[in-house]
């Protein structure tokens, strides 16, 4: 019984470990390169704190800033559109915990913030 405790234990503290891993590498390091790669650099992408919930299926994200690098921008031959977008206090609630933990990526059925600001 006590085997069977501690098996049940590793396997959800496993599964908790790999959500949040996954969780962070999406919203951090992955999203971050790709809209740098995307924009041509011209777009920074900066994450706040993650934090995952396995119990409640929700990932807490204190902020997302998406700005322009003015500079980069302005040597393009067709700069792209100045802006700053700014989503505070957000929740993803309801995530699909098995297709997160398979790699099949972040689902979920609902994403909110707090407070947004748009500046374009």
């Amino acid at each position: 019984m006590i085997g069977l405790a501690v098996l049940t234990a590793l396997l959800a503290g496993g599964a908790w470990w790999r959500a949040a891993w996954i969780v962070n590498q999406l919203l951090g390091s992955w999203a971050e390169t790709t809209v740098a790669e995307k924009s041509g650099d011209v777009y920074r992408l900066d994450v706040g704190r993650v934090r995952f919930n396995l119990a409640l299926r929700r990932v807490a994200v204190d902020s997302i800033l998406v700005t322009t690098n003015r500079t980069l921008n302005a040597l393009r031959p067709r700069p792209m559109a100045a802006l700053r977008f700014g989503f505070h206090q957000c929740t993803i609630s309801g995530v699909h915990l098995t297709t997160l933990i398979l790699n099949g990526g972040l689902m979920a059925e609902s994403f909110g913030c707090r407070l947004v600001s748009v500046a374009v």
